[in-house]
């Protein structure tokens, strides 16, 4: 899912000094599907690069890969009437837990990338400067896209997982055991 299909709300960047509300839950909710909220996160990538310019050709070196977390608001929801009032921390903090999931990736990411980019060049065509930056961000964008396809499928994974081992937040022990390592993120 793309962040551009919900243009309304702007995305949420992960942030360790920002817990969710269920203010950010802005998408219709669906009395469809059993689950009381949703949480629509994912990742996004901001690259920074350097054109460097020879006398024949432009070759540019990708500086940071800037893989962040985001929590989509407009695609994320929740239906009030199902949360109760003592339980609504509890599922607000297991909807949290999806979004550091996504940091946790973000993070594994980016050491990965940077690794694997760090100090190399490459060659770009175009016919100026400002053409050959174009193309050039063109492709790190395309570089990092192709992974950043697998970085999703591996956080649905472990998203499943989480809902699964934590019943949605409901066995509280399971739950602890996540949120004390998401509180590690914040540190």
């Amino acid at each position: 899912m793309s962040k551009d299909q919900y243009a309304e709300s702007p995305a949420i960047t992960w942030n360790k000094d920002y817990l969710l509300r269920w203010e950010d839950f802005k998408g219709n909710p669906n009395h469809k599907i059993p689950a009381s909220a949703n949480s629509s996160v994912g990742l996004e990538s901001q690259p920074t690069i350097q054109l460097i310019t020879t006398k024949t050709k432009f070759k540019f070196k990708i500086n940071v890969v800037g893989i962040r977390a985001i929590f989509i608001p407009d695609a994320s929801m929740m239906i009030k009437e199902r949360i109760s009032e003592q339980g609504s921390a509890t599922l607000l903090r297991h909807e949290q837990g999806h979004f550091d999931l996504a940091e946790e990736i973000a993070r594994k990411s980016n050491v990965k990338l940077n690794a694997e980019f760090n100090s190399r060049t490459f060659t770009i065509h175009g016919n100026n400067e400002e053409e050959s930056k174009k193309n050039a961000l063109h492709q790190v964008k395309e570089m990092i896209s192709k992974y950043l396809v697998e970085e999703h499928e591996e956080l649905k994974t472990l998203e499943k997982k989480y809902d699964e081992e934590t019943r949605h937040g409901i066995i509280e022990d399971k739950q602890n055991v996540y949120n004390e390592r998401f509180d590690k993120l914040r540190i």
